[in-house]
C-alpha cells in the first residue's frame, strides 16, 4: 500500500501541472524527428524580475537529497535526478512556476571530477510535477531561483547572516558569485548567486539534528540534506506559448475527471483502482488562471494541489484547436541533456480522436501522455505508465462547468 500511495500521489502531480502517458493513446509510428543582516527587503513596491525571468524560461537543476533513518541499521532514503523549473506567468506580485521532478534510478553520471556528466545517458524518469507562486519574500527569502542583482549586492554579513563574493565554476566558466548562507540550531541554508544576472547557481541545505557519529566539521551533514546545481536555462519557443485561450475558457469554473490505477504483475489479475479528480480555477488574471485540483480514491481522503496555466505552459488544461491544426506530427521538443523528447501525433482511441502529447526518455522507461479534444482544445485524456512497476494511471475527461 505505501507504494500504491506515493504513485498516486505522483498522479495528483502530474495531473496538477497536466504533464501526463499510455494506454488508449499513446506512443505511436510518428514521422522522423528533426535534427539575515543589514539586507534590503523594501515593502509596497511592485515585483523586480531579471528580464530573463518570463514566460517559458526554464532553469534545469541537477539534484540530490537522504535522509537518515530514526534507527541505527536502518535503512534512510536517498535520490538524485533533475529539477525543471519553467515560468508559466509574471504578474505584478508574483511569478507562477511549473515544476517537473526526474529520478535518475541508476545515479547520476558524475565526472572525475564529481561534475555532471552530460556525455552519459542519465535514463532520467519523470516522476511528478507541480506549481506554485512565487513572491516578492520568497525571492528575498532565498526561496526562488533568482535574485536580482541590486538586492543581491546589498547583502552584508550580520545577524545570523553570512555573504560570500567570489568566482564560481558554472558551464566550464569562472563568474561572479555571492553567497548568502543562513544558520539556525538545527539547520543551514546556502544559496549561490550569478553577482551579474542573479540566477541561482547552487543550493545547499542540512535540517534536524547531525547525523550519527558526525562531530560539526560538516554542518550539512545533518538527518536531513539536499543540495541542487543549476547545469542550464533556455528559453523554450514553441507554438503553445503566448497562443490565444479557446473562447470556452473565459467561463471555465470546474474540469471533472474520472480515472484509474492498475499494475501489471505476472500471474495475477488485480481489479484497478478507481480514481476521481476535478480542477476548480479560483483566481484569474490579465494572462493566466490559477486554481487546485483534487483526487479522491476508493475509501481515501481527497488531497489536493495548485494548478497554474499561462502563457508559458508548455501543456495545460487547454491548447487553442488553431494550435493544435498547425502541429506537424513529430518531435516538436527535446532536452538533450536528460535524453528526453515531447512528440505530437493525432490519434483514434475510445475517447475519439485527440491530439496527443507524449514526453517519454531514450530507453522509454516512461510514458507520460496528453490528449486534447481537436474541436474544443481541452485536455481530455492523460496517463503515466512506468516500465518498470508496470503502473498506468490514466484519466478521461467527464464533465466541464461554467459560469
Amino acid at each position: 500500500m505505501p507504494v500504491i500511495r506515493q504513485l498516486l500521489w505522483t498522479a495528483l502531480l502530474l495531473l496538477a501541472a497536466a504533464l501526463p502517458a499510455t494506454a488508449q493513446y499513446g506512443p505511436g509510428q510518428l514521422p522522423n524527428p528533426p535534427g539575515g543582516g543589514d539586507n534590503p527587503a523594501p515593502a509596497g513596491q511592485g515585483m523586480a524580475v531579471p528580464d530573463y525571468i518570463k514566460p517559458g524560461f526554464q532553469m534545469l537543476y541537477t539534484t540530490a537529497s537522504s535522509t537518515e533513518a530514526d534507527a541505527q541499521g536502518k535503512g534512510g532514503g536517498a535520490g538524485m535526478g533533475f529539477t525543471e523549473y519553467t515560468i508559466v506567468a509574471v504578474d505584478k506580485d508574483k511569478v507562477l512556476v511549473t515544476v517537473a521532478n526526474y529520478l535518475t534510478p541508476q545515479g547520476m553520471p558524475l565526472t572525475a571530477q564529481g561534475a555532471y556528466d552530460p556525455s552519459t545517458d542519465p535514463k532520467a524518469q519523470l516522476v511528478g510535477a507541480s506549481s506554485y507562486a512565487i513572491s516578492k519574500l520568497d525571492v528575498q527569502g532565498g526561496n526562488a531561483m533568482w535574485m536580482p542583482v541590486k538586492e543581491l549586492a546589498n547583502w552584508q554579513s550580520g545577524n545570523g547572516v553570512e555573504v560570500q563574493r567570489g568566482p564560481w565554476v558554472y558551464q566550464d566558466k569562472q563568474v561572479n558569485s555571492a553567497t548568502i548562507t543562513v544558520k539556525g540550531n538545527d539547520s543551514i541554508s546556502s544559496n549561490t548567486y550569478h553577482a551579474d544576472n542573479g540566477m541561482k547557481l547552487t543550493s545547499r541545505n542540512g535540517f534536524g539534528p547531525l547525523r550519527r557519529g558526525e562531530n560539526g566539521t560538516n554542518p550539512y551533514n545533518r538527518k536531513n540534506q539536499s543540495q541542487m546545481q543549476l547545469i542550464t536555462t533556455r528559453q523554450i519557443d514553441l507554438p503553445m506559448l503566448g497562443a490565444k485561450w479557446p473562447d470556452w475558457t473565459k467561463k471555465v469554473k470546474k474540469m471533472n475527471y474520472t480515472g484509474t490505477y492498475s499494475m501489471a504483475v505476472p500471474g495475477v489479475q488485480a481489479p484497478p483502482v478507481q480514481l476521481a479528480s476535478s480542477v476548480e480555477f479560483t483566481e484569474r488574471g490579465e494572462d493566466y488562471i490559477i486554481g487546485k485540483s483534487t483526487i479522491q480514491t476508493q475509501g481515501g481522503q481527497p488531497t489536493t494541489s495548485a494548478v497554474v496555466q499561462g502563457p508559458g505552459s508548455i501543456l495545460g488544461y487547454w491548447v487553442h484547436p488553431d494550435v493544435l491544426a498547425k502541429l506537424e506530427q513529430g518531435t516538436i521538443d527535446q532536452n538533450e541533456l536528460m535524453r528526453t523528447t515531447l512528440t505530437y501525433q493525432v490519434q483514434d482511441g475510445n475517447l475519439g480522436q485527440l491530439g496527443v502529447f507524449v514526453l517519454t526518455n531514450k530507453t522509454q522507461s516512461f510514458y507520460a501522455v496528453s490528449g486534447y479534444n481537436l474541436q474544443s482544445g481541452a485536455l481530455t485524456y492523460m496517463s503515466l505508465h512506468t516500465a518498470e512497476t508496470g503502473v498506468t494511471i490514466e484519466f478521461g475527461l467527464s464533465e466541464i462547468e461554467s459560469d
